[in-house]
């Protein structure tokens, strides 16, 4: 759902949202495909670092958000002619760029049918390297069209479509089932029979709706039951189903951490390496998380096989309850109370 935001700046240049973070966010001394000042934290802050997290996929946004040139876009920051932009691969040329914003339609003119360089150095290319990068980039330019009309933006690596939520969940999962097998580290504060649940969540081996079809199951619907948005995998039930996102959000905000933005299993198993807790409360918020995904699947089956409705009020009791038992029980020598766990203020 962030990465959509990107699509949205990239493919809305006439829309009101976008001109206000171009006029906060633009600086003219300096390009990215996105503009994000650092210095100005808030929502758009973190649109704009996803894609950090994401290129550690090899998942970049700004080489699958491309377009298709008429006479605009950046002509060295943005990805319009092949899989990379011409900063990635001509970097000396961009140096001697004397305005690193200039359009497609500023650097490159049709004359004739034959398309024509307008370049604008601080010096002549010399030397060995920036010659052959400067006739490289001609070969390139010598193939372009240029079309008189908007620019469109195209999804993908290949071919051309809209982005969609589901081509990008899609995207990931490809990714997913190609990488190699996640180690779970174990907290042994934690009962053996929640630690082996929230792996076989992260493996996607628990018996959800979408699982049971794949085994050859009959099932009447694969729509998950608690908020019945989206079809029900492990993953969508623990990370991207609105309830989930509800209580996560709570658990954030009694455990004081930032705001929970997860793309899979394996980020929530995760998030405790990346608080400044001290090492022993990281892993007594391990255990919360651990003990959130153990109830989410409890109130799930509570539901299904019940028909008691979810209630988060609820759910989050039971999650404080748990976890503060187990914390307390299987640590030794603590002298936590339920007052100060309630509140999340505690030394271990």
């Amino acid at each position: 759902m962030l990465a959509k935001w990107w699509w949205r700046f990239k493919n809305g240049k006439d829309e009101l949202r976008r001109k206000i973070v171009w006029a906060i966010h633009h600086s003219d001394r300096s390009w990215t495909v996105i503009p994000a000042k650092v210095s100005i934290p808030g929502p758009w802050k973190h649109i704009v670092n996803i894609n950090r997290e994401l290129s550690a996929l090899s998942f970049d946004l700004s080489k699958l958000i491309r377009k298709e040139v008429k006479n605009g876009e950046n002509f060295w920051f943005d990805c319009w002619r092949g899989n990379k932009p011409f900063v990635e691969r001509f970097p000396l040329l961009v140096d001697l760029e004397i305005r690193k914003g200039c359009l497609v339609s500023d650097r490159l003119l049709m004359h004739e049918g034959v398309i024509c360089g307008r370049w604008g150095w601080h010096r002549q290319p010399v030397g060995a390297n920036e010659v052959e990068e400067l006739r490289d980039l001609l070969l390139v330019c010598q193939q372009v069209i240029l079309e008189e009309g908007l620019d469109q933006s195209v999804w993908g690596s290949e071919g051309g479509c809209d982005f969609s939520v589901r081509s990008m969940k899609d995207g990931l999962d490809e990714i997913k089932s190609t990488a190699e097998n996640y180690v779970m580290e174990w907290n042994n504060w934690a009962p053996k029979k929640i630690g082996i649940h929230a792996w076989r969540v992260e493996m996607g081996r628990i018996p959800v709706l979408l699982e049971l079809v794949k085994r050859g199951i009959s099932v009447t619907t694969t729509v998950c039951p608690v908020y019945e948005d989206d079809l029900e995998s492990a993953e969508h039930l623990v990370v991207s189903c609105n309830f989930a996102q509800s209580l996560w959000s709570v658990i954030s905000s009694w455990c004081k951490v930032p705001s929970i933005y997860a793309f899979s299993v394996k980020d929530l198993l995760e998030l405790h390496r990346y608080t400044r807790f001290p090492e022993k409360k990281a892993k007594a918020f391990n255990v919360v998380c651990l003990t959130t995904i153990w109830c989410i699947w409890s109130a799930r089956n509570t539901l299904v096989f019940e028909g008691k409705p979810v209630n988060l009020n609820n759910v989050v009791g039971e999650i404080k309850a748990l976890s503060f038992l187990w914390v307390k029980n299987r640590r030794r020598n603590t002298r936590l109370t339920w007052e100060k766990w309630r509140a999340f203020n505690f030394e271990l």
